[in-house]
This record gives C-alpha cells, structure tokens and sequence, in this order.
C-alpha cells in the first residue's frame, strides 16, 4: 500500500511515436465549460395504480418536475413498456430494425445492471434460503430484459460469487453456492433472545411486586448484569453495522460509473438504526428504571444511512431493499414466545430495524419489501421498474460546484396514482467526477483515454524493512492538450489525480497534482508527436497494487484515465 509521495520530478521529452496520434485541437481555443453549464437530468419515474400495476398512456403534459422549489420545463420525454423492450429486442436478434408500425425513432434502452447482494452478517441462513426460492425465479424472469445480474455475498466485507452475467444458469449456481453459506445474525439473535430470557426471570419472580425486594442488594446485583449483557450486545451490533455499511459502499463503488441502469437488491434480516434500541426500551419498561438510556450511550446511525442513500444517488444507482425474516411478530407473540414483552417496547424495535430498509429505497427510488413470508410480490414490483418507466429530462445550470437538488414529481391530473421516483439529484464539479472514476478505476478498467495517457514504472529501489521507491512514469502527447499562446510560449494546465490500492483491499487518500505545460512556439509542429513525461517517486510495501490515474486538461475539461498492476519488489 501507498505509504507516501517521496518527491516529484518533472521531464519534458521529445518521442517519436509511430502508433496514431491523438486528433489535434486548435490552438488558443479555450472552453470554459466549468464556469456556467447547462446540462440535461434524466429521471426514471414509475408510475403505479392502486393494485401495483405499472400506468401506462401517460404525457409529457401530465407530470410537473419541480428541483429545489421552482418547476423546470421538461425537455424530453420518453415511455418505456414492456412491448418496446421485446419490439427492440426481437429487432436486435433479427437484424431486421425496429418493427414496422412502431415509431421511428423508439426511445432509447439502457442496459440493466442489477446486484443481487445478500448481507450474510445480518442475515438469518433460513430467512435467506427461503427468499432465494423466490429470487431464482425473478432472475429467470428480468434476463429476458436486457438486464446483466452480478451476485455478492457479504460477511463483514463483499465477495463476488458471480460478476455481470445474463446467463440464468450462471447466477443460480452462484445462488446455490451462496444458500451454503453461514450467517451471523443467527448468532446474535440467540444472545437477544438470552438478554429477554434473564429479564423474564426477574419479571416473573412474585418477589418484583415487594416494594422492599426492589431495593436489595440482589436486585442492584441483578440489574447490573443485565445491564452489562445489553451493553456487550449492543458494542457487537455497533461493529456488524460499521462493517454492514462499509460494505454496501464498496458495492456502490463497484458499479459506480457502469454506463447504463444500476440497481441494488439487498437482501437482509433488517438493520438497526440504533443498535440495541429494542433492549434499552424493554428494560426501561421492565424495570421502571430510564436511566440505561445515559448509563449506555446510543448511537444513531441515520447520518450514516444518509451518507450510503446519498452515494448511491450521486451514482444514479436504486436500492431496493428485502427484508428476509418475513412477518414478524411482535417481541414474544410468536410461536416460541414464553415471555410477552411490553408492547411499546416491540414496536420500537420492529421500526428500528425496518426504518433504514424504508429509507434506502425511499430516498434512491426503489421498493422496500418487508413484512411478507412470500416477498414474490415485492420481487415482481422490482421486476417491473426495469420493464415499465418513464424517463423524463430536464436542464440544470450548474457553476461548476457540488450541488444537491431536491426533486419533486407531481401527477395534478391524476392524484390516485403513486408516483415513485428518486428525490435528490447531484450535480458534482469536474473534480469530483474525475476522484469517482480514478477510484473506480482501482477496480475496473474505465476505457477513457481520448488523451492517450500512459502509465509505466521504473525499478524499485529498497528503502528500509519491506517499503520500496518506486518512479511512477506518465506520459501524454503534447499535442493532444488545448494549448494557449503566452508570450511567445504555447501554455497548457493538467492536473493528475493519484491512487493506489493494495492486494488487501486498502486504498490510499486521492492525490492531486497540478502541472503547466510551457512549449516554445517556434519549436511545436502539430505534425510531431512530442510527449510530455511526468515522473513521480512513490512509496510502497512488498506486495501487489492497482495504481489509478486521471488526468484533466484544465483549458477544455478533457479528461483521461490510465490504471496499472504493479508487484513490488
């Protein structure tokens, strides 16, 4: 892993390259594309009635798109049915074109990339292995679209079991293998159930009615233990949920960039939004006594869920969210249930672990399904967001700067339908675009280089234990950038953007680096390839890395990307 940048050395050098140039670009032109820019927002929207069934026939004249208060004029406008899939599909296999009697000029079709993520951490194996009866089918059911289905299983980190496949046959077998794995949740739910089992003992000792008994020294003893066991449980569920969350990050980060539709399904036994709740509200009621709220200090974790909805938006990525463990009853109505707990103190806990589902789908325009033992339903309202749409555009001027935008979608004409769509926007400047990608280019190859950037390395040199210097060498042809004349000098402005990961997953922080490109006028022919070489000492341990690199012209806003494998030594 990246340790630090030792030093930086800049090479101006002259190459001779037989291999096609970069096409050319005036002299002097500059574009100031960052300064006001007008670009154009596609909204997915679904539209359903009353009995979940995908609205069709609808106009452009029936939907209002409101950003951040103010109505935008809607700038196109297209409806996807399932006829237009199957119509251009069938058109795509024959040759034939687009059949006749349909229009002309059909709305476009994105690919779908769905993630079928099953959180093994927080999941109970026989909640999970009974949803993916169901799930096999929905797979069969989507890769008629042109949907590509990519399976990953977690356990404090992600695995892929199965990368982007529309080969049925291929996500079953990785679904197959997944159902024969163990799950964490099992675990903890039998210490809660433990937790509930100690208090029943004291709440059902007829000595609890004795106002003197309350106040022994036994008692103190006993509720101290108690206390001590919720706060143990609680500390595990704060470090499951740190891992869950950082989890569902890199799976953000891993589709992150994908041209075409992304869509999560993640599929768990619930997540607290403040782990332990449930417990800390069942003693408070058991044992009259609110002062476990202060003596174990409660995290709520909703700005994190905020921050994961917030990620998916800014990649135009859907969650939908499945809750495995089906119609739960409340804490001790169940079949096994000896002890009932306090009805409010159930409550509490049903909401704390189904909230965040809620919200993640909510807030990203996808579909929570919960409280079912048959999630078929839920599994066929997912199926028919990636068959039934609208996609609606409209422009947003943007300064160049991060920006969020809150949108609404109002149908007045028709109140009775629902109207599911996704609620924020992001508008991200050119820098964060370009830190996205080169983190993305840690894990797959971007295919972005209209610059023609190159990335090479020296030799190692050993330094001290298991750390080695490494020149990282980059190279572009001068006369691929937009260059400026500068008394009597041709001027150009890149700025590289740095980072490595290593074999264990560890990434390092995304360095920046600004350059000026200064070439003597009588000395540039647009007919030579000159390249412009960069060289930078890096810092590594003994083992393999990804180095990512992006590059911007900063006069026209072109950039490109280049990613490595190095093994050091």
């Amino acid at each position: 892993m990246i340790i630090a940048i030792a030093a930086v050395a800049l090479v101006a050098a002259a190459e001779e390259d037989d291999k096609d140039r970069p096409q050319n670009r005036p002299v002097g032109e500059r574009q100031f594309a960052g300064e006001v820019d007008v670009t154009v927002a596609n909204l997915e929207v679904y539209i359903r009635d009353r009995n979940g069934q995908p609205v069709e026939g609808l106009t452009a004249a029936d939907f209002k798109i409101i950003q951040d208060g103010v109505e935008m004029p809607i700038s196109n406008f297209a409806v996807l049915t399932p006829e237009i899939f199957s119509a251009q599909i069938q058109a795509s296999e024959t040759g034939d074109g687009f059949a006749q009697g349909q229009a002309q000029h059909p709305p476009a079709i994105q690919p779908a990339y769905v993630v079928l993520h099953f959180d093994n951490e927080n999941l109970n194996p026989l909640d999970r292995n009974r949803v993916m009866v169901r799930v096999k089918t929905f797979v069969e059911e989507i890769l008629a679209a042109p949907v590509y289905v990519m399976v990953v299983s977690s356990r404090r980190s992600p695995q892929i079991r199965q990368t982007f496949t529309d080969d049925p046959d291929m996500v079953v077998r990785a679904l197959e293998h997944v159902a024969k794995e163990s799950g964490a949740r099992l675990i903890r739910d039998r210490e809660r159930r433990r937790i509930f089992a100690d208090m029943e003992e004291w709440a059902t000792d007829p000595r609890t009615f004795d106002p003197a008994y309350l106040n022994t020294i036994e008692v103190r003893i006993f509720k101290t233990q108690v206390q001590q066991q919720i706060l143990a449980y609680t500390e595990e569920q704060h470090g499951a949920l740190k891992d869950t969350l950082a989890s569902m990050h890199q799976v953000v980060q891993l589709i992150s960039g994908i041209e075409g539709r992304r869509s999560i399904i993640y599929v768990s036994s619930g997540l607290p939004m403040t782990p332990g709740l449930g417990l800390l509200h069942e003693y408070a009621a058991i044992f009259h006594d609110n002062t476990i709220y202060t003596r174990i200090g409660q995290r709520d974790y909703s700005q994190e869920f905020h921050g994961l909805a917030d990620a998916a938006n800014r990649q135009g990525i859907s969650l939908y969210t499945i809750d495995a463990s089906g119609l739960r009853p409340l804490e001790g109505f169940g079949a096994d249930g000896r002890y009932t707990p306090e009805s409010a103190a159930s409550w509490v806990d049903m909401s704390n672990i189904q909230e965040p589902l809620r919200f993640m789908a909510d807030a990203t325009g996808g579909v929570a399904v919960f409280n079912t033992n048959d999630v078929t339903d839920g599994l066929r309202l997912i199926r028919d967001d990636f068959l039934s749409y609208y996609s609606i555009g409209f422009s947003i001027t943007s300064n160049g700067k991060d920006a969020t935008h809150r949108i609404d979608v109002d149908l007045p004409r028709h109140p009775e339908y629902e109207v599911r769509y996704r609620k924020w926007i992001i508008d991200k400047s050119l820098e964060t675009r370009v830190r996205e990608r080169v983190l993305q280019a840690l894990v797959r190859d971007i295919k972005h280089n209209p610059l023609d950037l190159q990335l090479t390395f020296g030799e190692p040199a050993p330094i001290t234990g298991k750390r080695w210097e490494v020149p990282i060498r980059l190279s572009i042809p001068i006369n691929s950038l937009a260059l400026e004349v500068e008394s009597g000098d041709l001027v150009g402005t890149i700025e590289l953007f740095f980072c490595v990961r290593d074999a264990l997953g560890r990434k390092s922080p995304t360095r920046r680096r600004e350059y000026e490109v200064r070439v003597p006028s009588a000395q540039f022919d647009p007919n030579q390839v000159r390249r412009y070489a960069i060289t930078v000492q890096m810092v590594f341990r003994e083992q393999r890395h990804t180095v990512a690199v992006g590059l911007v012209d900063r006069v026209n806003h072109q950039t490109s990307y280049a990613r490595a494998l190095l093994s050091v030594p």
